[in-house]
C-alpha cells in the first residue's frame, strides 16, 4: 500500500486511481480548498467506484462521482455536519478493480446476508442464490418488517422463511436474486442420510451438502452466467502455499466450518470467496448492524435442515422402514442385556433413549449391521488408538507417505495430534498420540497443518492398539 500526501495525489490524479495501488491521505483534505475544489473527486474517471472513511473504529463507504452504484444511506461530501466528524480522518481508496462477477449462496441467515453486504460493499457484480430443497418448516409469525428475527422455533436453513429473508436482504442491496429447485438433487442427500444409518454410521449431511450441491450445482450456476466467484457464508478462509490456494481454519475458532469443506475440489477452491470468515461471530452481527440488516438477530442454524424436529430416526423409518427390525443388545462381554428396536436409531456414542437400567451411565459403543446387534459399556470403553477412512480427498500433496497432522473426527471434536499413514491413493490410517473418544464410522475425518486443511476423508472403521 503507497501512502502520499493530498497535494502529490491530486497532482497525479487520474494515474494513481486507474492502476490496482491502493493510496492513503492522512488528514482531512484541506488541502483541496488550495486547488479550488468544492469536493475533493470531482470529475475523476477511473475503476474505483467509492472511498472509505475511517473514524471512530467505523469505516464509512462514501461514492465517488460516477459511481454506477449507489446504495441507501450513502454519506455525500456535501453534508457539512458529516465532513465536520472527519477532521481526524483517514481515507482509504479501494483501488480495486471492479465488476468482478460472483454467486453468492444465501441462505436468509446472517453470515450468508453480510458475506453478500460485503462483497457487494467492495465493488464486486453479486448475484444472489437461494437453494430451494422442498424442506418445510411449521409456518410462523412474521414481524412488520417482513424478516423474523429473534425467537423464530426453526433454526435449520433452506425454508420458505428463510428464502423470504434471503429475498429482503437481496432487494435491500438491490442485486439480482434467484430461488433455484434443487429439490430432485436434494433427495440423494437425504438417501444417503437414511442410508448411512441402516449401515450401521451415522452420516454428515452437510459435508455431502457442500460437495454435491453448494460447491457443485451452484458451481455449474456460476458458470452458466459466467461468474468468476462463488461465496458463502462459511466460517473459513483462503490463502497461499507454495503458490497455490489452500483452505484455512477461520478466524473465529468456535465457529470454525473448514472440517465441513474438505471435500472441495481443488479447482472450485481457486475460485471461492468466505468474506465472513475474516471476523469473529460478534463482529460479523456489528457488521449487519451496520449495515442495517433486519435478520441482524436470527439465530444460527443449529439443526439438519431436512430434520428440524431433530428425530433423525423418524427420517430413517419413513424411507428405510427394514432398518427397524428388533435385535440384541450385548455387553462389553458379549452378554445380552436387552433388546433393540432397530440399528437405524443408534450412533456411537450415544447415552440417551437406549432404554437400557444399567444403573451406570452406560453408552453405544459398537454397532454391528451382520449380527444386528448394538453393544454397550463405560465411556471408556468408547477410547479408541486409531481409525482408518476412505474416499480421501487431498487439497495440498501431503508431505510423505507418513506425516504429522491435527486430526478432528467431528465437527465439534477438538483436534487432536496424530500420525497420518497413506495405505493408498483413496485411504489412510490415522494413529492418535493419545486415545479418543467415539471414534464414528460415517463421520469425516479432517487433517490439519496447523491452520491449513490439509484433506480429509470417511471414517471406515476404528482401531484399538490390538488393531494397528
Amino acid at each position: 500500500m503507497e501512502e502520499t500526501s493530498t497535494s502529490k495525489f491530486l497532482a497525479r490524479r487520474p494515474e494513481a486511481l486507474r492502476s490496482k495501488t491502493r493510496v492513503k491521505i492522512h488528514g482531512f483534505p484541506g488541502a483541496l480548498k488550495e486547488e479550488g475544489r468544492r469536493r475533493p473527486y470531482d470529475g475523476i474517471r477511473s475503476p474505483v467506484s467509492r472511498i472509505q472513511l475511517t473514524f471512530d473504529g467505523y469505516n464509512v463507504p462514501v461514492f465517488v462521482k460516477g459511481s454506477q452504484r449507489r446504495g441507501p444511506h450513502v454519506p455525500s461530501w456535501e453534508s457539512r455536519p458529516f465532513v465536520g466528524k472527519l477532521r481526524a480522518a483517514t481515507i482509504r481508496l479501494m483501488a480495486e478493480s471492479k465488476g468482478e462477477k460472483v454467486v453468492v449462496a444465501m441462505s436468509g441467515g446472517v453470515d450468508s446476508s453480510v458475506a453478500a453486504c460485503l462483497l457487494n460493499e467492495r465493488g464486486y457484480d453479486v448475484t444472489g442464490l437461494f437453494m430451494r430443497v422442498g424442506v418445510e418448516a411449521p409456518p410462523e409469525p412474521v414481524c412488520e418488517s417482513g424478516i423474523m428475527t429473534a425467537g423464530r422455533s426453526h433454526q435449520g436453513c433452506c425454508s420458505a422463511s428463510d428464502a423470504s429473508d434471503a429475498r429482503f436482504v437481496a432487494g435491500m442491496l438491490d442485486i439480482p436474486f434467484y430461488a433455484l429447485n434443487f429439490k430432485k438433487d436434494f433427495e440423494t442427500i437425504i438417501e444417503y442420510f437414511a442410508d448411512e444409518y441402516v449401515h450401521g454410521r451415522t452420516p454428515n449431511p452437510c459435508v455431502a451438502c457442500n460437495n454435491d450441491l453448494k460447491f457443485g450445482r451452484i458451481v455449474e450456476y456460476a458458470d452458466a452466467i459466467g461468474a468468476k466467484y462463488l461465496a458463502t457464508g462459511h466460517y473459513a478462509r483462503t490463502g497461499e502455499r507454495d503458490g497455490r490456494r489452500v483452505l484455512m481454519r477461520a478466524v473465529d475458532r468456535e465457529k470454525d466450518q473448514s472440517y465441513v469443506l474438505f471435500g472441495l475440489d481443488r479447482a472450485v477452491l481457486g475460485r471461492v470467496l468466505f468474506p465472513v470468515g475474516e471476523f469473529e461471530k460478534d463482529q460479523v452481527r456489528d457488521l449487519a448492524a451496520r449495515f442495517g440488516l433486519p435478520n441482524r438477530d436470527k439465530p444460527d442454524s443449529v439443526e439438519i435442515c431436512f430434520v428440524p424436529d431433530r428425530d433423525y430416526a423418524r427420517v430413517v423409518r419413513e424411507r428405510r422402514p427394514d432398518a427397524f427390525a428388533e435385535g440384541d443388545v450385548l455387553d462389553q462381554e458379549g452378554k445380552v442385556i436387552g433388546r433393540h428396536k432397530g440399528i437405524g436409531q443408534y450412533t456411537i456414542g450415544q447415552r440417551r433413549g437406549l432404554g437400557i437400567a444399567a444403573g451406570k451411565p452406560i453408552y453405544v459403543t459398537e454397532i454391528d449391521v451382520r449380527t444386528n446387534t448394538v453393544t454397550m459399556g463405560d465411556n471408556d470403553d468408547l477410547l479408541r488408538a486409531g481409525l482408518i477412512a476412505s474416499k480421501a480427498n487431498f487439497l495440498i500433496d501431503p508431505p510423505a507417505k507418513s506425516f504429522r497432522a491435527d486430526v478432528k473426527i467431528r465437527y465439534l471434536h477438538t483436534a487432536t495430534s496424530a500420525t497420518v499413514e497413506r495405505l493408498d491413493e483413496g485411504s489412510f490410517r490415522v494413529i492418535f498420540d493419545q486415545p479418543q473418544r467415539a471414534v464414528t464410522p460415517g463421520q469425516a475425518a479432517v487433517l490439519y497443518d496447523g491452520d491449513v486443511v490439509i484433506g480429509g476423508g470417511w471414517i471406515d472403521r476404528s482401531e484399538t492398539n490390538a488393531d494397528s
